[in-house]
């Protein structure tokens, strides 16, 4: 029986995996091919622990929708599409399917529970506010379009297309609507502290920059589908995170074929070894596709 071999194909350059290893051990790289093989592998046994398989009929729906939603009306204009995504049909069929089973698997591991229980602890982050922002390098003149603002009943708006140094000044120093997690936490609680009209007085966050605020609106956030969707997935990264830091990962070898030797008897892939046709990754065994060439 010949034996079976797998190459890694970087454009038109085709190299033993072996030998690609290798080159990524020697430059010191080795760890986020053995995390990327990992954590596929990780997902698809908790999909099998859970139960969860691909719905072949479901993706079959999503493909349908999709060719509506983007007017494919024939075979070959759905195949164009496709092939501007990098895909097939068989292959975006399966891309459908995975991503719709790992969607079930996050609703298991993280219950609507946990992401209710994280919006509330939260929700104030979640809020969005508008606001305008006027940022000025000297501070007698931050005290002076202060009084301006305060005292004399200025236009904000005018006032910030003429003295703003920020990155919205043409547009009246308008910000939003943007989370207020997104804000700086010192930026934030000077706006918080608003009334909507109200202007704060002149403050600093960075050396150098004065800033007046004022605050447009603030919207109250409520536990939409698209952000539950949003911290469920934040929760389970988290959860995945925590996951592989427990687990022991390494591409390791067999020594002469024996069988899965003690840890003395293991060493890494070096590039002496890659002549060796005796040299296996038992990582390869166990996930690839048997194979002849």
């Amino acid at each position: 029986m010949q034996e079976n071999s797998y190459f890694l194909r970087l454009w038109d350059e085709w190299s033993p995996l072996e030998t690609a290893l290798s080159q990524l051990e020697e430059r010191h790289l080795l760890a986020s091919v053995e995390m990327g093989i990992a954590k596929p592998l990780f997902l698809a046994k908790k999909l099998d622990e859970y139960g969860i398989y691909p719905d072949w009929s479901l993706a079959e729906q999503r493909m349908h929708a999709i060719c509506k939603k983007h007017r494919l009306t024939t075979a070959e204009a759905f195949e164009q599409w496709l092939r501007r995504k990098h895909h097939t049909v068989e292959s975006f069929r399966s891309d459908l399917a995975q991503k719709e089973a790992l969607n079930r698997l996050k609703r298991v591991v993280i219950p609507d529970a946990a992401v209710q229980e994280r919006f509330l602890s939260q929700k104030a982050g979640y809020d969005r506010v508008i606001f305008g922002a006027i940022m000025v390098t000297e501070s007698a003149l931050a005290q002076q379009l202060f009084v301006q603002l305060t005292e004399q009943h200025q236009d904000f708006y005018q006032l910030a297309l003429s003295h703003s140094k920020g990155y919205n000044a043409d547009q009246g120093g308008m910000i939003g609507p943007v989370t207020v997690l997104s804000l700086h936490p010192a930026f934030r609680e000077r706006l918080l502290a608003l009334t909507p009209g109200q202007v704060s007085s002149p403050f600093s966050v960075q050396p150098g920059k004065w800033l007046m605020t004022r605050l447009y609106r603030l919207e109250q956030m409520t536990l939409t589908q698209a952000l539950s969707s949003k911290i469920r997935d934040q929760l389970f990264d988290q959860w995945l995170q925590r996951q592989m830091a427990l687990a022991t990962v390494s591409l390791e070898k067999r020594v002469n074929d024996c069988a899965l030797p003690e840890r003395a008897q293991v060493a890494r892939l070096s590039q002496s070894d890659v002549s060796s046709k005796k040299a296996k990754h038992t990582w390869l065994q166990k996930i690839l596709p048997t194979a002849s060439r």
